[in-house]
């Protein structure tokens, strides 16, 4: 067992992905250097020389976390091939993924290391998630729930896999194994498949064919709304440039070689299965496109309030029929309040712009 400090096992890195948001990441890092602890963070940057050098006075100003800066990557690298390098560099047994412009909460990093260790056939766990906006000027902070995760744990791997894909939410942020990390994203270099397309969903896909999923009843990580930088095509744009396809066989023939590994399944029938499972999670992310245009519709246009108010209560209708959840500011159970509280607290003391 690995040495506690100050409550904190610390056997694991905490790797921070940034480019172009020097503000986003002197907050994250704050937040780190609050808790006193030498918590190992491993920064990988691709921004700008010019903001490099903004990150690199950023990152020397903090003395209580441990960071190894990783500076050399061009500014024009996909994310996810950024990813495939930056776990190279991670020296402890655990590690997670953390966006620069969000949390994920030390507890709950904890908690979910505490449990991998104890269950060897889960590969990945994490906790609650929610989704925040807040406005500094009024210092007010809203949230919502997202990603209503549930334990996937069957012993099939083909089982798994469906039922991951067909009900997909992201397991990129949860706690993995530094090995096993390292693995599947090397496979997502090997497959050679479009890391724009399927960069995130490759390796959430042999997270879950290796292995199952536990999520934990923990406030594990909260997740700025509304704040990319880029955009991103979705599948629907790509199949339309005729993008698509190509693509999607590397991808297929990627999980089939380890479902055939991992299961009774020959590499034919892996193949139906993942066309299968890839038909329902392509008709899901459709309806919730449509939700989401309908959102950003209703943004852009200014109509009459009675009429807004009609369209908004159709909307959340059909939101709710996609994990929709209110934005409040009420707490949240008492069980998450003191980690919810420390993020509510450490945001509202930063102005982004």
């Amino acid at each position: 067992m690995t040495k506690k400090t100050g409550g904190f096992q610390l056997n694991y890195n905490i790797f921070i992905p940034t480019f172009k948001r020097p503000e986003y990441l002197r907050r994250i890092l704050s937040y780190y250097d609050s808790y006193n602890q030498p918590f190992k963070i491993i920064v990988a940057d691709s921004s700008p020389d010019d903001i490099k050098k903004i990150n690199q006075k950023i990152i020397s100003s903090f003395s209580h976390i441990q960071i190894k800066n990783l500076d050399h990557y061009p500014s024009n690298l996909n994310p996810h091939h950024k990813f495939v390098d930056m776990v190279k560099y991670a020296d402890q047994s655990y590690c997670v993924i953390c966006a620069d412009d969000d949390f994920i909460i030390p507890l709950g990093i904890e908690k979910s290391i505490e449990f991998l260790e104890k269950h060897l056939d889960f590969t990945c766990a994490h906790g609650k998630y929610i989704s925040f906006k807040y406005d500094i000027e009024k210092k007010e902070f809203y949230w919502q729930m997202i990603y209503p995760y549930k334990s996937i744990d069957s012993d099939y791997a083909k089982e798994r896999f469906f039922s991951h894909l067909t009900d997909y939410y992201q397991t990129l942020y949860a706690v993995h194994r530094t090995d096993f990390m390292q693995m599947i994203y090397q496979e997502l270099l090997i497959s050679n498949v479009d890391p724009m397309q399927f960069g995130e969903l490759l390796p959430d896909m042999l997270s879950l064919i290796y292995g199952k999923m536990k999520g934990l009843d923990v406030l594990y990580s909260a997740r700025q709304a509304e704040s990319r930088i880029g955009y991103w095509p979705t599948l629907f744009e790509y199949k339309e440039m005729g993008r698509y396809d190509k693509e999607y066989i590397k991808f297929k023939n990627c999980l089939a070689v380890h479902l055939n590994k991992n299961s009774k399944l020959n590499e034919e029938n892996a193949k139906v299965l993942v066309n299968n499972a890839m038909e329902q999670y392509l008709k899901k992310i459709r309806k919730k496109d449509s939700v989401e245009k309908i959102s950003n519709l209703m943004k852009k246009i200014h109509l009459p309030s009675k009429v807004d108010e009609s369209f908004r209560n159709l909307y959340r209708k059909l939101a709710s029929a996609h994990d929709y959840n209110p934005w409040v500011k009420v707490n949240p159970p008492v069980e998450y309040l003191d980690d919810f509280n420390r993020i509510r607290n450490h945001i509202l003391s930063y102005k982004i712009i």
